[in-house]
C-alpha cells in the first residue's frame, strides 16, 4: 500500500547546511550561589555561557560595562578579552566550553545575548541540583544556532593580520601544554617568515600590546584559572605555566592581578565558603 500523507498546515524540514555538528568540549559547568565575582581581565581559548538567576554581576570589557539581567543568557566565544564583577550575591548558572569548529573561528570577540524566552523548558533542568551534560551540550547547540550572521566576520575576511593570526596560533598551541614550553620573539619570527624587529612591530599594531607581555599575560591568565581549578601547589602551577621558580612567578603574578598566588587562592577559598 502506497504511503499517503496530508498536511493539515505547513510542514517544516531541517535546514540544510552541510556542516557536521560542532565538537565540543564542556570543561567547567554548575549552578551555585556567589558571594562575590570578581574576575580579571583575560583571553582564553574558552567560551562561556553564562545565565544568572538573579542581579548583581555585571561583564566588563574595554570601554563597556554591562550588567547581567536574568531575562537574558550571554555567550562569551573564546578569546574574548573581558573581566567580570559583582555589587553582591546572586545566583549563577554557568559552564565553560571548548569549541572545534571552522565557522566560529570568524565570530567577532564580542558577547552574543540572547533572550531567555525561547530556552525556558531547557534553563528549567538548571533550577535542580542536578542535571546532565547532554542537557547541558543541548543549550549549547541551541544557542550556537541562533547566533545571528552579523556576529560574524565576513566570508574569507581576517580581523587580524594573517602572520599575526599564525603567531597567536602558535602561541595558544604553546599554552596548551604541559608545562608550556620556552616562546621567544625569534622563535614565533621564524616560524611566519619574518624579521624580529618587523614582527614586533606588526604584532604591537595588530595587537596593541607587545609579543612579550601577551605571552605573559596568557600563561599568568592560565595560571589564574589553574589556581581556582587545581588543587596543585603553587610551585608546581608556577612550572606547568613556564616559570623557573615560585620567585619568579609570584613577581609576575603579582604585578598583572596586584596580589600574590597564594593571596589568590585564600580569595577563592572564601568565596566558595
Amino acid at each position: 500500500m502506497p504511503e499517503v500523507v496530508k498536511h493539515v498546515s505547513y510542514s517544516a524540514g531541517v535546514r540544510r547546511s552541510g556542516r557536521a555538528i560542532p565538537k565540543i568540549t564542556l570543561t567547567n559547568c554548575a549552578r551555585s550561589v556567589l558571594q562575590t565575582w570578581q574576575v580579571p581581565m583575560r583571553s582564553l581559548p574558552l567560551w562561556h555561557v553564562y545565565w544568572n538567576l538573579t542581579t548583581g554581576a555585571r561583564l566588563i570589557l574595554t570601554g563597556k560595562d554591562i550588567p547581567m539581567k536574568p531575562d537574558f543568557i550571554y555567550l562569551i566565544p573564546g578569546n574574548l578579552r573581558f573581566a567580570a564583577a559583582s555589587d553582591g550575591g546572586f545566583e549563577q548558572f554557568f559552564c565553560d566550553f571548548l569549541l572545534e569548529d571552522e565557522k566560529f573561528a570568524r565570530i567577532r570577540r564580542e558577547p552574543v545575548i540572547f533572550p531567555v524566552g525561547p530556552y525556558e523548558a531547557l534553563l528549567k533542568k538548571f533550577r535542580n541540583e542536578k542535571f546532565s551534560a547532554l542537557t547541558v551540550n543541548a543549550l549549547i547547540l541551541f544557542l550556537l544556532d541562533e547566533i545571528p550572521e552579523t556576529a560574524f566576520e565576513k566570508q574569507g575576511k581576517t580581523p587580524l593580520d594573517p602572520r599575526i593570526q599564525a603567531a597567536l596560533e602558535i602561541v595558544a598551541a604553546a599554552i596548551s601544554k604541559s608545562p608550556i614550553p620556552k616562546l621567544d620573539n625569534g622563535e614565533l619570527a621564524r616560524e611566519i617568515g619574518m624579521s624580529v624587529t618587523n614582527f614586533q612591530h606588526l604584532f604591537k599594531r595588530e595587537m596593541k600590546i607587545s609579543p612579550y607581555r601577551y605571552i605573559m599575560n596568557k600563561r599568568l591568565e592560565l595560571a589564574y584559572e589553574l589556581l581556582k581549578i587545581n588543587k596543585s601547589s603553587i610551585k608546581r602551577v608556577a612550572e606547568v605555566t613556564g616559570f623557573a621558580n615560585r620567585y619568579r612567578f609570584t613577581t609576575a603574578f603579582t604585578a598583572l592581578y596586584g596580589y600574590s598566588p597564594g593571596v589568590c587562592r585564600k580569595k577563592m577559598q572564601s568565596a566558595e565558603a
